[in-house]
């Protein structure tokens, strides 16, 4: 069951607990996160964050994440957030914990890769298909949304369709 900022409004008017206090206060334990963007993150709470605003009058409080898939912490604002849920680690579907890593005689071979990430306007967008070159260690070389190419990890990608030796 997911939890809203609105039903923690209506739980925890006393307290004033947000979604990010609230995720705050998982400890050892793993969430699904709904964001604002349609996408479902899998992860652990690592800790809120403070950062000012660009002015230096506010103070913007951000929740770090670890998700399952990546080696890479994330971290997420109050707008970033809909919803979460208190999930086990058994919960967490097989896609997300077993990223699929080509091995190295495939080097250079062409494949094509749906990115399931966060969303980055100036480089990767979710569930989009790229073409990909095998890199080194499973990780892809993509030609990103700048019109360069990067090197990507394995983690942040499906294959979608068989390599084809160059």
């Amino acid at each position: 069951m997911f939890v809203s900022d609105a039903e923690i409004d209506c739980a925890d008017s006393q307290s004033n607990l947000d979604i990010i206090d609230r995720l705050d206060g998982v400890e050892d334990g793993y969430v699904k996160l709904l964001l604002s963007t349609g996408v479902v993150v899998y992860g652990m709470p690592l800790g809120i964050i403070y950062n000012e605003d660009n002015n230096g009058w506010d103070t913007i409080k951000r929740i770090v994440v670890k998700p399952y898939h990546s080696p890479h912490s994330q971290d997420y604002g109050l707008e970033d957030i809909l919803s979460f849920e208190l999930i086990d680690e058994y919960d967490i579907p097989n896609a997300e914990k077993k990223p699929q890593i080509l091995s190295d005689k495939e080097i250079n071979s062409k494949v094509q890769v749906k990115y399931i990430g966060p969303d980055d306007p100036l480089s990767l967008h979710t569930n989009k298909i790229y073409e990909a070159r095998v890199l080194k260690k499973g990780w892809f070389g993509i030609v990103d949304e700048t019109n360069e190419e990067y090197a990507y990890p394995p983690e942040l990608f499906e294959v979608i369709d068989c390599p084809i030796t160059l």
